[in-house]
Formats: structure tokens, sequence, C-alpha cells
């Protein structure tokens, strides 16, 4: 509720890393304005200053999500801080970590065909920016795990990658071993 994504979602990522990081403090370093607002380029100096400190880097990645991009990080240990737009038409719209029950991938992706016709309508709401991670994939149905900072209803939703793209500001960032 205090329109934190940015400073939560970087203080995640941070402690899986194994540097020390609180969300206050790193909303205070980037400025973020009370009910939410952080900038990403503020934000991207103070961590940045932070990850150098812990023998780290950060990389930031542009364009299109795909499966293989994510894969490759999330192989590697990685998950993906995505910068995306959240509220709105895609509100509502990721499953939860048991979505498959006892159907088979292929069933399953199946059944997500609807899902992949309704993300070409998904129009981004520019003004709902948010961040949130990219923690897994799925590739027999072509989906991407994300995990938010909202509580944990949120700690593990699914998507389909036509969904990720769809709503995708278009740069992430992760942070190198």
């Amino acid at each position: 509720r205090k329109g934190y994504c940015v400073p939560a979602t970087w203080a995640r990522y941070l402690r899986y890393m194994g540097i020390p990081a609180d969300e206050y403090t790193l909303a205070n370093a980037a400025q973020t304005r009370k009910g939410g607002g952080t900038s990403a380029s503020q934000m991207l100096a103070a961590v940045a200053q932070l990850a150098k400190q812990n023998r780290r880097g950060i990389k930031t990645l542009t364009g299109k999500i795909t499966l293989r991009r994510v894969s490759a990080s999330i192989d590697d240990g990685l998950p993906i801080m995505w910068r995306m737009y959240s509220i709105g038409p895609f509100e509502g719209v990721g499953q939860p970590a048991g979505r498959m029950g006892a159907e088979s991938p292929a069933a399953w992706k199946a059944a997500l065909e609807p899902a992949r016709r309704a993300a070409k309508q998904l129009k981004p709401a520019p003004d709902e920016r948010h961040m949130c991670l990219i923690i897994g994939y799925n590739p027999l149905t072509e989906e991407i795990a994300t995990s938010d900072s909202w509580g944990p209803e949120h700690a593990e939703k699914w998507y389909t990658v036509e969904e990720v793209q769809a709503v995708c500001q278009g740069e992430q960032f992760f942070i190198d071993w």
C-alpha cells in the first residue's frame, strides 16, 4: 500500500544476492514519493553503488522479453527485475502456482490459448508503472513466473509470454554474481 514496489523489489533481490538491504533506506536514496513513484534511474544509481561495494554488477536488458532471455538468466540463478505496467487490463490475469492442477503441460498450454489471444488487446497504462521479479519459466507451456512485493498471495504468479510482452516497459535488470 505504500507504493514502494521498486525499493521493495530491489531490497528483495539484494538480500537474495547476500547483500544486506532495507527497502526504506533504498526508498530514501531514490527519493521515492509517499504513495509511490520511484525514479528508476535514481534507484539504479543507488543500487549500482551498493552492488559495486559488494563486488557485484548490475546488467540492463532492453527489448522484448523472451523465454530464451528469461531462461538464460534464471538458469544462472539470477531473477530479473521486471519493469512493467501493472494496473488496468493486466491486473488479475496471473495464475497461481497450482494453476495446472492435474492437466498435462500440453493440455494446459492449449487451455492458455484464449489468454494468449486476449494479450493482444492489453493496452499498457503508462501512469501505472510497476516492478516485480521474474523468477521462473516453463518452456513446455510458454509461461513466465513472477514474484511481487504485494504480499504472500503474489509470491508466485504465472503469465503467458504474450501477456508479459504486452505490458513490459522494455528495460529489465539483474544483479550479476
